[in-house]
């Protein structure tokens, strides 16, 4: 049975591309160079010609897959302006490349060995591709410009990938700086407590102290609430190692890898870092208001905010708008700047001059912000009359049309948990209250025994409203073995193989649980704001909506 390597084409420019077969020949598409591909030679060390005369162009990637090969469908995803995420473009075609037939390798490690070659879109600016199957990582995510050409050996034995090509050298170097950042930043080395003192007097938060450590394989800190994490982060905003480390192994580099490209990545991962940061700081100021009331953490937190402002100003590039690093440092650090000076941030985005900036704040602002807006409708109405961007306006667009009040849900069906196909559209004359949950998630199972088994009760036998449970999950037989634990057993419970289903991506689901609220004509009610862990509040919510939606009768009374 011929085994296939699936593609997955995500971001702005998906275009379908003709299935390219591994032989020994010229590599079609490596614009500017004349690389022959024969499998198991590699390629010339080159730069990207499309690149530097700002063509568009795909990326050629080709090589070997030696060993055994995964089980499991292994895919490419291209992105343009990747947000780590996974919020921006994230929409995909999936295009399916055969892979040769499997030859024989010869050498000191025998083995079987098969050959594939494909490209992506073309662009115009730098993106990013990563190599996984839907559990595994093969290859991490890596900035790559039009008109690359990449040669990658993966051998299944070693669990290691190579690489060759024109760009080997520069693939090299990013996963260097991958593995360097991803050492250097872990967010759960620090344990926040609102008494430091009284935490570490307890024998038993001692020997899970000691046991987390184990796990991480680093100093674990405890730090206090508010004066703590203050301390802590302004070390790390001041720490100059992870920078000075980056410097010197992009220094290494320098003679083999072009100005431009050296400079890239120094936007990209350097800003990547800052974003981490940034996030932090804006998460302590939005946590921890009286920090802003006490003159000298207001002062060290703004001392703060500025050093990170001056490093983003002094990585800045033409292009650094396309890329992710840069652009997540730009968002958070935004976020940050209006926490700190007390502002709504949507109205802190709307005081900024125009530019390319701006638009990018908003579309970030509304995929990120969107499920817990009351009032995404008028905030994307806003946006739109704002955005001179026309592919963000038209993202932006994209989550007016979907997610706004009045539109029709999704036909596309669910699996019901006796295998029937059924679309949440066959639901009529009644408001339906959907929940997406997946197995194992901690704030799915708080929320159906708090929330939504509370619900069923409370609502039993009322005809106007139905409550619907969609678990997701690859492993139908996962999802089932679920029941009492994260969904209702005598209620409308259903079933997702997959997290690309046109539902999920209407409604912008990105996070569990989710919720929706449908009217008797299955159009959206409500996609955002929703109460959080107060059942009262679900209660009153529901109880308003349904007699907006029905005639007046009687009221289930209030808990």
């Amino acid at each position: 049975m011929k085994k296939t390597l699936l593609i997955c084409l995500m971001g702005l420019l998906c275009l379908p591309i003709s299935t390219l077969k591994a032989q020994s020949k010229v590599a079609e598409s490596p614009p500017g160079t004349d690389l022959v591909y024969q499998p198991g030679i590699p390629g010339q060390e080159g730069g990207s010609s499309s690149a530097r005369r700002g063509e568009a162009a795909p990326v050629v990637i080709y090589g070997e897959f030696m060993g055994e090969i995964p089980e499991e469908e292994i895919f490419l995803y291209t992105w343009s302006r990747y947000s780590g995420n996974g919020l921006i473009y994230k929409d995909a075609i999936i295009q399916q490349i055969d892979l040769d037939m499997p030859s024989l390798q010869r050498g000191a490690v025998p083995g079987l060995v098969r050959t594939f070659n494909s490209s992506t879109p073309s662009h115009l600016a730098p993106f990013y591709i990563c190599i996984r199957t839907e559990d595994k990582v093969l290859l991490s995510t890596a900035l790559v410009l039009p008109g690359d050409s990449l040669m990658i050996r993966w051998e299944s034995s070693e669990q290691l990938i190579y690489f060759s090509g024109p760009q080997g050298r520069q693939m090299d170097l990013q996963h260097a700086l991958y593995r360097l950042s991803q050492n250097t930043f872990t967010p759960n080395q620090t344990i926040v407590v609102n008494d430091r003192d009284e935490y570490l007097s307890s024998g038993k938060n001692l020997q899970k102290i000691e046991e987390a450590r184990g796990l991480f394989g680093r100093q674990l800190d405890v730090v206090q609430r508010g004066s703590g994490e203050l301390e802590l982060l302004e070390s790390k905003v001041m720490d100059t190692l992870y920078r000075s480390q980056i410097e010197r192994l992009l220094a290494s580099y320098t003679g083999d890898i072009s100005t431009e490209r050296i400079q890239l990545l120094r936007t990209e991962f350097l800003g990547r870092y800052d974003a981490r940061l940034s996030k932090s700081l804006y998460r302590l100021v939005k946590g921890q208001k009286e920090l802003l009331i006490e003159t000298a953490s207001a002062a060290r937190l703004k001392h703060m905010l500025g050093r990170l402002k001056q490093r983003m100003e002094n990585i800045y590039l033409p292009l650094s708008y396309q890329l992710g690093g840069y652009l997540e440092n730009w968002f958070y650090l935004s976020e940050a700047s209006a926490s700190i000076m007390d502002q709504d941030f949507f109205e802190w985005i709307i005081s900024l001059d125009d530019g390319d900036g701006k638009d990018v704040l908003y579309e970030y602002y509304l995929l990120t912000h969107g499920k817990q807006l009351q009032d995404l409708d008028g905030r994307v109405a806003t946006a739109l009359e704002e955005i001179n961007d026309p592919i963000i306006w038209r993202n932006v667009e994209m989550i007016r049309k979907n997610r706004s009040s009045g539109v029709l849900i999704s036909s596309d069906p669910l699996i019901s948990i006796t295998g029937e196909n059924v679309g949440l559209d066959d639901f009529k004359e009644e408001l339906v209250l959907v929940e997406f949950w997946i197995p194992g998630c901690g704030a799915c199972h708080y929320y159906y025994q708090n929330i939504m088994k509370e619900l069923h009760l409370h609502f039993d036998g009322d005809p106007r409203i139905r409550l619907v449970s969609v678990g997701v999950d690859k492993e139908e037989g996962r999802w089932k073995e679920n029941e009492g634990e994260y969904y209702h057993g005598g209620g409308d419970n259903f079933f997702l193989k997959t997290y690309d289903h046109a539902v999920l991506k209407q409604l912008g689901i990105q996070s569990f649980p989710s919720f929706a609220l449908l009217d008797q004509d299955s159009r959206i009610l409500k996609a955002s704001g929703f109460p959080t862990s107060d059942l009262q509040a679900w209660v009153d919510l529901l109880n308003t909506t349904l007699n907006k939606e029905f005639k007046p009768q009687s009221k289930i009374s209030d808990l």
